[in-house]
């Protein structure tokens, strides 16, 4: 496994509001592209003012005085703050974003602020469908895409998470959870049936009278 799917050291206290009896199975994170995107898009946008800068006053440096050069260089600066402090929440946004995969059920945490996370959950019996699409060049070399999971609760929740790795691997991991949850929960069921049956024979059995 790799980071970005593995297994927990320790599947019995993994993340808040874990149940006491319940065991994480999966962490499903995001692809290391995500993280080059961003920098390269961070990169991008604090070089080209700086560029821009030292070309102007290079080719044109008497268009302006020294102090308005050295306003626009601390606006730039300014600005180069603001893109430092965009590439923090969006490296906050990527790698606080996981799909958890439960022996019980499936929690979707999405870092939708800085100071604002949303967890949305759904039993493991609610999921309908799991797919997964890889599309472009770059997703096919890097082995990345987008995670789909349909449920069949009353408000219809779909999970999704783009930039997924392996995810061919990823949807047949949740399926294949999924069916041994079943598969328990229908043991389970007849066991319980069963002993119940048991118990309304033993209870109809008519008494000796002595």
């Amino acid at each position: 496994m790799t980071k970005y799917l593995h297994q927990p050291k320790n599947p019995n206290n993994c993340f808040t509001g874990q149940k006491p009896n319940e065991k994480t199975l999966l962490y499903i994170r995001k692809h290391w592209i995500v993280d080059v995107i961003i920098i390269l898009k961070a990169l991008f946008w604090l070089v080209l003012p700086f560029s821009l800068y030292g070309l102007a006053k290079y080719y044109s440096p008497d268009v302006l005085d020294d102090v308005q050069w050295a306003i626009i260089y601390l606006a730039i600066h300014f600005y180069a703050m603001f893109v430092l402090a965009w590439y923090f929440i969006a490296w906050l946004d990527i790698h606080l974003d996981l799909i958890i995969v439960t022996d019980q059920r499936l929690v979707d945490v999405n870092q939708t602020r800085i100071f604002h996370r949303k967890m949305a959950e759904t039993s493991l019996s609610q999921i309908q469908d799991v797919s997964g699409q890889i599309k472009g060049f770059l997703g096919y070399v890097l082995n990345y895409g987008r995670l789909k999971i349909l449920t069949a609760s009353a408000e219809n929740d779909v999970f999704e998470m783009a930039y997924v790795h392996k995810v061919p691997l990823v949807t047949s991991k949740i399926l294949e959870i999924r069916d041994e949850f079943l598969k328990n929960e229908k043991r389970e069921h007849f066991e319980i049936q069963e002993q119940y049956n048991k118990e309304q024979e033993e209870t109809s059995k008519p008494t000796s009278v002595e």
